[in-house]
């Protein structure tokens, strides 16, 4: 029983007898997440969880990894993956040749330019697109779509009870 709520709380619909060879890379991942579930781990890493998993999977260990984050746990997350990042995590720290040249907000961090060429990262799109478009009218850094299209029907909102209107392209 305690077995199958584990594998449910990483949203594995599979018999616990399963033999592990069996599983996709992403599915061996997701077990290994409900190990340290199970042990009651203080502190969980996650090496490039993202890396050859597909769309669902990804979705479901960004999940997971807010899930952990609420509950106390201490999630760390090594990634190259900024779109997850802006996702599920409070703390960027960047790091290029050993030596730590950021640790600031996602937001904060995706907004400085200098930043993102100097260590040949990208913001997420969302995030870029935003530094182009309402950030230099006073709007926000946005880190997710829904975020973006938040702002955006505001303005437009404004917009639209002064008697204009408003779109954005891209």
């Amino acid at each position: 029983a305690r077995t199958r709520e584990l594998l449910n709380q990483v949203n594995l619909d599979l018999p616990p007898e399963t033999p592990l060879e069996r599983l996709s890379p992403g599915e061996r991942q997701l077990v290994e997440v409900a190990k340290a579930i199970q042990h009651d781990a203080r502190i969980i890493i996650f090496d490039e969880p993202s890396t050859g998993q597909d769309h669902n999977t990804t979705h479901i260990i960004n999940g997971l990894m807010r899930r952990l984050r609420e509950r106390g746990t201490t999630v760390v997350c090594v990634s190259h993956d900024m779109p997850l990042l802006a996702d599920v995590v409070e703390r960027v720290i960047v790091m290029k040749s050993t030596e730590v040249i950021a640790d600031a907000s996602p937001r904060e961090v995706f907004a400085d330019q200098a930043l993102m060429a100097r260590t040949n990262l990208q913001a997420p799109q969302v995030t870029q697109i935003a530094l182009q478009t309402v950030v230099p009218l006073g709007g926000p850094v946005a880190l997710t779509p829904a975020e973006l299209a938040a702002d955006i029907a505001q303005r437009r909102g404004k917009s639209a009870r002064r008697g204009r209107t408003s779109s954005v392209a891209g």
